[in-house]
């Protein structure tokens, strides 16, 4: 099936309708002063939001009232051939098979830099944190699912100060989080060894709230403890993580927002914040929202630059030694989605999205050339007599450089909360993504995108949406009468494809064959347990084990593999 390539001029089009809408209603009627904002709304406006209570969240509640996972590494997935999160056989620096020629590749990509916590040895590796790409590899969205930055009207009448008409809230957190992970798996110099470090975050934000308008700005800085000597800061990454204005309808039913922003979109399987990791994820992009939390219906719709407009010089090497320089064009890195949300009732969300994807040619690549549309579907409820549910679908269609590219995605859960005191929760379900096959042109990886993986498929983070069947049970206790979260995972993991490679939730390839033999890879056990003594303080601590099968001894990954973390943190303000 040959995807009609959409040129970015239309999604420029299509925001800029958005954009004249939003702007007509704000000149059309006198915008009061946001003073209120619905209960329901306030859960998802603020960009670190409180998780709500649901059984549907795959973790606990993290040291600061957000949700913990398990690490995977902040490379850029926007030059991945297939694998967008991590480990990147075109440019992210790490040895990888390429599954549209079975080649393997090693490059390094120095135009879109970021900074990351390498999943194989938890080192914080820094070149520039407002890179035109964001950085690919946690989460903020709240336990039932949802966008916590979509409806972004916050209540002002509780900011702290009010100056020259507007409202003032000043935002701040700190985290810091122990690891430690024996027998690792991923590449590298830390392979099968014991890798322990301390890594760490700072953020303060200011949010200005003026009749219809909003100012957000976040800074931040992330490192490794211990990177950086006293009096050098060049093993860290400061700076810039949001910054954005944005212009809300005065009937509270829409807004445009343009700057640097996080966006979750569903639960993060394909496009969101990735809050574990200290640096996280941010984009540089327009996004339109019409509706609101009350609404029966949301539309949701983003354009993002993922790089920037290049011109490169390419160097040839000839038989006989000698080089031929030439220069190369390329019209950048996109990515487009949208999103919409219908509710007939209170206890069913349907969400059908589509998610469009552009790489053009690098200098490392120059021929690289990938257009990737995913049309998909999911739905939701929060509970219908104690039980939820939650199903996600996804075809993706395309174009990688000459080859067709058609994948598959799915993924659900459904569970049962027991009203007691305790609050139990057990949940069951799967998730099943293609593993693109060598064998045929038209059989490839799916695309990850820019996804929060690890709370879905281990918190070891030896898996992704990728060349996987997957099936866990969850047990969780929420009482009601004391500040602790514990959660408990069982997972089975294997293959979709015994052909195609293993990759981490960063995408580093951890095994492939040609061999035929099992593609039953093994068992993990997650647990996960939350403490949060004072409001916005909390303390968390979790164990991962992950027991290889035939498969994982058939790809060089035979002992055990053992994962542990303690996080403690704070933040102020909302």
């Amino acid at each position: 099936m040959r995807l009609l390539r959409m040129e970015w001029s239309q999604v420029g089009i299509a925001m800029a309708a958005c954009a004249v809408w939003t702007a007509t209603a704000v000149a059309q009627t006198d915008a009061p002063t946001q003073t209120d904002t619905p209960a329901r709304e306030q859960s998802r406006v603020q960009p670190e939001s409180e998780p709500a209570d649901s059984g549907t969240d795959r973790a606990s509640d993290e040291a600061e009232g957000a949700t913990p996972q398990a690490e995977e590494p902040p490379t850029d997935p926007a030059s991945a051939p297939v694998e967008s999160n991590g480990a990147d056989s075109e440019t992210g620096g790490s040895q990888a098979a390429d599954t549209q020629t079975g080649d393997s590749t090693t490059t390094t990509d120095t135009s879109a830099a970021e900074s990351s916590v390498d999943v194989s040895t938890g080192n914080l590796s820094t070149t520039n944190l407002n890179a035109a790409g964001p950085q690919a590899t946690t989460e903020q969205t709240s336990e039932d699912g949802k966008d916590s930055s979509k409806n972004a009207e916050p209540a002002t009448k509780d900011g702290p100060w009010t100056f020259l008409g507007a409202e003032w809230k000043p935002h701040a957190q700190v985290r810091e989080r122990l690891e430690i992970r024996i027998n690792n798996y991923a590449p590298g110099p830390n392979d099968s060894s014991e890798v322990h470090f301390v890594t760490s975050r700072a953020r303060v934000g200011l949010e200005v709230n003026w009749s219809a308008v909003r100012l957000f700005t976040q800074l931040q800085d992330a490192r490794n403890l211990g990177a950086a000597p006293p009096a050098d800061n060049s093993n860290a990454s400061t700076g810039m993580h949001q910054g954005y204005v944005e212009l809300r309808s005065p009937c509270k039913c829409g807004w445009l927002r343009l700057g640097r922003q996080e966006i979750n979109y569903g639960d993060e399987r394909l496009i969101g914040a990735l809050d574990w990791t200290q640096p996280a994820r941010s984009f540089d992009a327009l996004r339109v929202h019409l509706g609101n939390a009350d609404s029966p219906a949301e539309l949701d719709m983003f354009g993002s630059i993922l790089r920037d407009q290049q011109r490169f010089e390419i160097v040839t090497m000839a038989p006989d030694g000698t080089e031929t320089t030439s220069m190369g064009d390329s019209n950048g890195d996109y990515l487009a989605g949208m999103e919409f949300s219908w509710r007939p009732v209170d206890f069913l969300t349907i969400q059908p999205y589509l998610i469009y994807r552009h790489d053009g040619p690098i200098a490392d690549n120059p021929t690289r050339d990938r257009d990737i549309a995913s049309p998909g579907l999911r739905i939701t409820s929060p509970g219908i007599g104690g039980f939820f549910y939650t199903l996600d679908g996804t075809l993706q269609f395309g174009k990688v450089g000459t080859n067709n590219h058609f994948a598959y995605g799915f993924a659900g859960d459904v569970g049962y909360k027991i009203d007691s005191p305790a609050r139990p929760a057990i949940s069951a379900g799967v998730a099943l993504a293609s593993g693109g096959s060598s064998a045929g042109e038209d059989a490839d990886q799916f695309e990850n995108f820019f996804p929060t993986n690890h709370k879905f498929y281990g918190y070891v983070d030896l898996f992704g949406w990728r060349n996987i069947i997957e099936e866990h049970i969850k047990v969780a206790l929420k009482p009601k009468s004391l500040p602790f979260t514990a959660t408990f995972f069982i997972f089975n993991f294997g293959l979709q494809d015994g052909d195609a490679p293993w990759t981490n939730a960063g995408g580093a390839v951890l095994g492939q064959s040609d061999e035929s033999g099992s593609n039953q890879l093994g068992q993990e056990i997650d647990f996960v347990l939350s403490w949060k003594p004072l409001p916005g303080v909390g303390l968390s601590g979790g164990y991962g084990l992950f027991i290889p099968n035939k498969g994982s001894k058939r790809l060089g990954n035979e002992d055990p593999t053992h994962w542990m973390y303690l996080m403690f943190g704070g933040k102020m303000g909302s």
